[in-house]
């Protein structure tokens, strides 16, 4: 069968700490891998060696078709970074290649058409909380991710959800985190095909 991964001999080192050591395998198109371990055993820093985000040694060929999604654990970005909504949808814009003015317009015309569906699927899975006593960036977080999802289907869940959550670790509360993540995870599970 055709691979979609070679990695032959991949190490990498941080200094004099040696964190992947000749590691190799290959990966066939169409099949699913797991990396699995416990922290600090170098799971990210092999997909992170993968992408070309960091220096390795040894050979990483991709197939040349193959498409690579990557969410990275936590953002590069300083926590008092001033960065308002419209900053966030611009740099959103950016990464989808779509201008800004037409993504952004496109997301509050979809999510104004939609509020109605929208509140619907929120009230429906918060099951303890009436939408009006949510915190305010907590029920607009929610709108905004939900509508993403309905109206942008190309954009894949866990990067709606993702960018939702890092809008909420700078304005949210830190224990609204948590309630945002289950919310979001159950509202798009049911999106889902069946």
């Amino acid at each position: 069968m055709p691979t979609a991964l070679e990695v032959s001999h991949l190490s990498v080192s941080f200094g004099v700490a040696e964190v992947l050591k000749d590691v190799s395998f290959t990966v066939e198109r169409g099949s699913a891998v797991a990396i699995i371990g416990p922290n600090g055993s170098g799971k990210t820093v092999l997909f992170r060696a993968l992408i070309g985000a960091i220096r390795a040694a040894g050979t990483i060929r991709w197939a040349p078709e193959t498409t690579i999604g990557y969410v990275p654990q936590k953002l590069d970005i300083e926590r008092d970074l001033p960065l308002t909504g419209f900053d966030f949808l611009g740099a959103k814009a950016d990464i989808s290649r779509t201008p800004p003015d037409e993504f952004m317009e496109s997301l509050v015309r979809g999510a104004a058409a939609g509020s109605g569906e929208i509140d619907q699927r929120i009230t429906a899975k918060s099951a303890n909380w009436r939408l009006e006593r949510m915190p305010a960036v907590d029920r607009n977080l929610l709108r905004m991710a939900v509508g993403e999802m309905l109206g942008f289907k190309g954009t894949p869940f866990p990067i709606v959800i993702n960018e939702a959550l890092e809008i909420g670790r700078r304005y949210s509360a830190p224990e609204s985190i948590n309630f945002l993540n289950g919310m979001l995870d159950s509202i798009a599970h049911g999106l889902l095909p069946k």
